[in-house]
């Protein structure tokens, strides 16, 4: 029960930025507050002019008790969200209202205070100014009407990139264009409704465009799903990474870039399987290239992807279900659609060669806890079922492997160096595959015997 106070306690995360907009949101409604905001220690020099308090946001608690609202600042570049969930939770213990001051910037010309809602951690909504930084380069993304993919294709349609986007739905390719088209209309885009397994297709488009720059976003990736779909799931993650990889090869792409995942280290689902295989692939043909920069980018589960955890309770809460909830003990590392892109650009910028570039590895976060903080802020006494871990499915991921080396360890990425691949044995046995019919025992061993190599 808090005591009665000559005015309101307001505590703040977030966007630093938008401190200023929200003194002046409560000072218009001529009430009085103290304002403090939960800052670490590298941003504290740079908003100290502000008429604002400072609380180390790793020493908060004390006052969160006496705080009357906590307010999330919607932030330009989203990060650190087991960094974030942490305040939430404290907030939630201690029954402090939370907000979340949004500001959408191609909607509304002010913020807004609004009912926090987990999403405001990760969606990315603020669409940043221009530069002209990769006017000079055509880049070419595969997979990029999903999730990963869209959010890489903004951030280089805001560089000015001639952009070559290649897509095999035409539901989502269409939204995508319709949304480059509002936001940004003078960027030169190119959109193209293919299967990267159609050889013929995508070498007239590498013919065309000679991009400078790939990135392979497309993918099949759903774990449990591609169990039973294995043939899919070679054709798609494997044999139409190598095309990829010979296209960018004969063209003289300058850099080749994978998106990979940490189901691919020390795999045991189909689906990590084929992701190891397409960076063994990757790595092999960066060994006697001299025209291609041929690497890796891993990471763990992006948040508010599509079928991903956060968004599925959303849709089994709609549906007035339970929340189902893998094993209590499963974990797993998450990362904002912001800090993949931004790692994506610093990778390009890197000038490596045959490298896997790692998200630096965070605090792994328990499906858990994800579900009592998502029913605690919807003020629901919805129940979750315990399930089993479904098939392919580890208690807890990796992002570095035995056999790799770290190479660099840079703020916010490790540079590692893969075991070496030899790609006359890799293409060898994806040429024979190819030419022969054959069972799902078969592919299960062609699998197994590339992952050997």
């Amino acid at each position: 029960m808090k005591h009665e106070k000559e005015y309101k306690l307001i505590l703040a995360f977030g966007e630093p930025t938008l401190l200023a907009s929200l003194y002046s949101y409560f000072k218009e409604k001529k009430e009085a507050f103290k304002l403090i905001f939960l800052q670490d220690a590298e941003i504290a020099s740079s908003i100290k002019e502000l008429n604002v308090d400072y609380q180390d946001i790793l020493n908060f608690e004390r006052i969160l008790q006496k705080a009357d609202k906590l307010i999330y600042l919607e932030e330009i570049y989203k990060r650190n969200f087991s960094e974030k969930i942490g305040i939430v939770e404290q907030a939630l213990e201690y029954q402090v209202p939370i907000f979340s001051f949004l500001l959408l910037n191609f909607k509304k010309e002010y913020p807004t205070l609004e009912d926090f809602k987990l999403s405001d951690l990760y969606i990315d909504n603020f669409f940043r100014a221009t530069s002209s930084e990769y006017k000079a380069e055509t880049v070419l993304i595969t997979g990029a009407a999903g999730f990963i993919g869209k959010g890489i294709t903004r951030r280089f349609a805001e560089k000015n990139a001639c952009l070559v986007l290649i897509d095999n739905s035409e539901t989502e390719l269409f939204y995508l264009q319709q949304e480059l088209n509002a936001i940004f209309p003078n960027a030169e885009v190119n959109y193209f409704l293919n299967d990267i397994c159609d050889t013929t297709k995508i070498e007239a488009i590498f013919q065309q465009f000679t991009p400078t720059i790939v990135i392979h976003a497309a993918a099949f990736k759903h774990v449990a799903f591609l169990e039973n779909q294995i043939s899919g799931a070679i054709k798609n993650n494997v044999i139409g990474t190598y095309f990829l990889l010979k296209l960018a090869e004969n063209y003289n792409t300058r850099d080749f870039l994978l998106i990979s995942t940490d189901k691919a280290v020390e795999p045991i689902s189909v689906m990590g399987k084929t992701k190891a295989i397409a960076e063994k692939l990757v790595s092999s043909f960066a060994v006697k290239s001299e025209t291609t920069n041929f690497n890796s980018l891993r990471f763990g589960n992006v948040l508010g992807s599509t079928g991903s955890v956060l968004p599925l309770f959303e849709k089994q809460f709609s549906w007035n279900s339970q929340l189902l909830l893998t094993n209590p003990k499963a974990s797993r590392y998450f990362y904002t659609l912001n800090e993949v892109s931004e790692l994506l650009l610093k990778c390009l910028k890197a000038s490596e060669k045959g490298v896997v570039f790692s998200v630096l590895p965070t605090e792994q976060i328990t499906i858990k806890r994800l579900a009592n903080l998502f029913l605690s802020l919807k003020k629901s006494s919805f129940n979750f079922q315990n399930i089993d871990l479904k098939p392919g499915e580890k208690l807890q991921e990796l992002l570095i492997s035995s056999e790799e080396k770290i190479l660099q360890k840079k703020s916010t990425y490790l540079v590692l160096q893969p075991k070496q691949q030899f790609r006359n044995k890799l293409e060898t046995e994806i040429l024979n595959f190819m030419e022969n019919k054959c069972s799902e025992e078969e592919h299960f061993n062609f699998l197994n015997r590339l992952l050997e190599i």
